[in-house]
């Protein structure tokens, strides 16, 4: 599977082009102000491009190393930056650090409504149907 992604990024053209999906684009263009993004599956970047131009601090990461080098040529010619690591999903480096309720006591930022913040309780029952593994679980 990597070695057909690695030979289709590695065509001169971008194989979805370079616009951000449409879905991508409405539903991020919907949300109230720029945070920090992660993009897995990243691909050659179209998306954490797109949002990066629109003021997110985007993390991407994609096993695809010519998707990566794509990626970053374009957002080079764009004048934005994104940290975008050559990874799978057991790999990726993912820093914890989300918005959680606690994070309406440190003064720091965020959203300052507890009903936009998560608890990890909340995440479990939200997504008890899926399989999990318990090392992304962590809390610290």
């Amino acid at each position: 599977m990597k070695d057909m992604w690695e030979q289709r990024y590695a065509a001169d053209e971008y194989a979805y082009g370079e616009e951000p999906n449409a879905f991508f684009k409405r539903c991020l263009d919907r949300l109230p102000a720029p945070g920090r993004l992660l993009l897995p599956g990243e691909g050659e970047g179209r998306n954490a491009v797109y949002a990066a131009r629109q003021g997110w601090k985007v993390d991407a990461f994609d096993f695809s190393a010519a998707g990566r080098e794509k990626a970053l040529r374009l957002a080079e010619r764009y004048g934005v930056h994104i940290e975008y690591e050559v990874a799978d999903y057991e790999s990726a480096h993912i820093e914890p650090g989300a918005y959680s309720k606690e994070q309406l006591t440190h003064g720091t930022g965020g959203p300052p409504n507890e009903q936009l913040l998560y608890a990890l309780e909340d995440l479990r029952e939200d997504f008890s149907a899926l399989e999990t593994d318990p090392s992304y679980l962590r809390t610290t």
